[in-house]
């Protein structure tokens, strides 16, 4: 039951390569082979809004839509025609930081809206992301924290980064967002911004790549998608923190012996979620600010195990300070 007091309005952004086809580090776009799953993807952004505005009683939604021009431009915007009030096309890479940017930059009424929601405009949302998705919470939002195997950047959170939800009281540090997965680390240290500021939508833990890890909120389209989830005994639980370093933690997240199993049930594109959690006390991952974890390869990791955009689109000299 939510309660609002208020109607409110809200900026979606979908944006990044759209009628991308293939894995990982493709860089084939536009091609017909990837038409019917890019627009399968739009169409879910829209009953995902439509969805939302009832849920929430949202006053207002609009979408601006930021991509790389294919001969699907029209297309695009018709299926957003509803919500549209911009579209943008560019013809070379950018970067998706860059996009996200230049977008707020020329949005010139944009404390007029009471959240910025940006979103892969690849992505397939599942309906599941309906019922987990709390416009009314007052923090910056990631979809996760990522998988087990790289969930830290310099003993803080990796977050997942294909979208994120930025309340209207947060707008005055959208000049220190990055689309990266040490949003969460760069938001505390070059901000004002609190670890109480920062929140996930899944307390699950997923890779940003669903052809990689199963996620259950969406999958990226024009490739295949994993029915595997890779880190099912791993809940995230940011008020908690380690105290003591010993051979039952790895790098700040429980090893999979101390955690009591986990019911999850296989995903695929047309199944739905059932997860049920059995912990105890100890089955958690924990963060802190000064820990004293030995994080050493985390600086190292950090370019090595980049799962998704970034890094894609910014590999041709494009770089992120």
């Amino acid at each position: 039951m939510y309660i609002i007091t208020n109607k409110m309005k809200g900026l979606f952004l979908f944006i990044g390569e759209s009628f991308r086809y293939g894995s990982q580090k493709t860089r084939i776009r536009g091609t017909k082979e990837s038409y019917e799953e890019q627009i399968k993807a739009c169409k879910s952004h829209i009953q995902f809004i439509e969805k939302l505005e009832q849920k929430f009683n949202l006053e207002k939604s609009d979408v601006i839509i930021s991509s790389y021009t294919t001969s699907y431009d029209t297309d695009l915007k018709v299926i957003y025609e509803k919500y549209l009030i911009s579209a943008i096309f560019q013809k070379t890479l950018i970067g998706l930081t860059n996009i996200f940017h230049n977008i707020l930059l020329q949005t010139k009424n944009l404390l007029d809206y009471d959240f910025v929601f940006y979103i892969r405009i690849d992505l397939f949302l599942k309906d599941y992301f309906l019922k987990v998705m709390d416009v009314t919470k007052d923090k910056i939002l990631f979809p996760s924290v990522c998988w087990a195997r790289d969930c830290m950047i310099k003993r803080y959170p990796r977050i997942n980064d294909m979208m994120m939800f930025i309340p209207k009281k947060y707008y005055l540090y959208l000049s220190k967002i990055n689309i990266y997965h040490n949003c969460w680390y760069k938001l505390i240290h070059e901000t004002n911004i609190k670890n109480d500021d920062l929140d996930v939508i899944l307390k699950t833990l997923h890779d940003s790549d669903s052809e990689k890890d199963n996620n259950p909120i969406y999958y990226i389209v024009n490739r295949p998608e994993s029915n595997i989830w890779h880190s099912p005994n791993q809940i995230f639980d940011k008020e908690k923190f380690i105290l003591n370093y010993n051979s039952n933690y790895t790098h700040g997240f429980i090893s999979k012996s101390n955690v009591i199993q986990t019911s999850f049930s296989s995903i695929t594109k047309k199944s739905s979620i059932n997860s049920v959690f059995s912990l105890n006390n100890n089955s958690a991952i924990y963060f802190k600010k000064h820990s004293d974890l030995n994080n050493s390869s985390d600086e190292n990791n950090e370019k090595d195990n980049l799962s998704e955009d970034v890094q894609e689109e910014k590999e041709d000299d494009i770089k992120l300070k």
